[in-house]
């Protein structure tokens, strides 16, 4: 996420598949997991959770923002 006000102010964050936040979404790839539907669906919602990383520098008082798009291929 980046400061409106100052671009170089970026806080860290990941995106989780569980609430319990040890499930991070990916591609499969480095750790990461990949988001696998129930049976028969083929379109709707699913939950996801954020978690904005321990241990960073200190960052200006700020409102933050990001957008994410994230798109889920259904393979037949």
């Amino acid at each position: 996420m980046t400061a409106t006000n100052d671009a170089r102010a970026e806080l860290c964050y990941n995106i989780y598949l569980d609430a319990s936040r040890t499930q991070v979404f990916g591609d499969g790839t480095g750790g990461s997991s990949v988001y696998v539907p129930g049976s028969n669906v083929s379109k709707g919602g699913f939950p996801i959770y954020g978690e904005i990383a321990d241990g960073q520098p200190n960052l200006p008082v700020a409102t933050y923002s990001d957008a994410t798009s994230i798109t889920v291929d259904l393979a037949p």
